[in-house]
């Protein structure tokens, strides 16, 4: 099992956070708002 939490860094909900601000520019967004502002579905469970 990993030593990483699910939102620590290097996690999979970490790596889609840093492409998602890239990609949309947003700031102190959810993951999930970054999401609709990319224009994607979520692709990380728990998320709305």
């Amino acid at each position: 099992m990993s030593s990483l939490s699910a939102q620590g860094p290097g996690s999979l909900a970490d790596r889609e956070y840093k492409r998602l601000l890239a990609t949309t520019g947003a700031v102190k967004k959810t993951l999930s708002d970054m999401y609709k502002l990319a224009g994607e579905k979520t692709k990380i469970v728990g998320q709305k």
